[in-house]
């Protein structure tokens, strides 16, 4: 989150991969629920990220 902090401008767009994360979330049966669950969370701490404190 300080990464995000750190490079956030308001005026321009910052890149974020977090495709490992989504992409092992499991390896079982629930595959697709746990990488959106990983995604949802990812998207969520990206966006408190860039709220003003």
């Amino acid at each position: 989150m300080a990464t995000v902090k750190a490079g956030w401008r308001a005026d321009a767009p910052i890149v974020v991969s977090s495709s490992r994360s989504i992409l092992y979330a499991s390896s079982g049966d629930d595959y697709a629920s746990a990488a959106r669950k990983e995604a949802l969370r990812t998207r969520d701490l990206l966006e408190a990220a860039k709220a003003p404190a």
